[in-house]
């Protein structure tokens, strides 16, 4: 992901893993952001509202690898669900 990029706030079914390979950014977990850099790994539950930015201040692009089940081809119109942010139920 580019320096200024953001993949948008969505659920799926299926829980996911993430692995940070380089750079550093945010994820957004049911609410609550938190600092990525390049060897943390993330854990998503399955359904909870998730998303990742990037770090404005930083140039270098940010790259994951995403390990998930069910795992969807990326043009399936099943594969995520966008939320907004006030949709996002409080698990607290």
């Amino acid at each position: 992901m580019e320096s200024g990029a953001e993949f948008e706030l969505h659920t799926h079914p299926g829980a996911h893993i993430l692995y940070v390979l380089s750079s550093r950014g945010y994820i957004h977990v049911d609410g609550v952001d938190y600092e990525m850099v390049a060897g943390d790994t993330v854990y998503v539950p399955a359904d909870y509202a998730h998303g990742v930015k990037t770090n404005h201040a930083v140039r270098e692009p940010l790259e994951l690898l995403s390990f998930g089940v069910p795992h969807l081809p990326i043009d399936s119109t099943q594969r995520m669900t966008v939320v907004k942010p006030a949709m996002v139920a409080d698990r607290a």
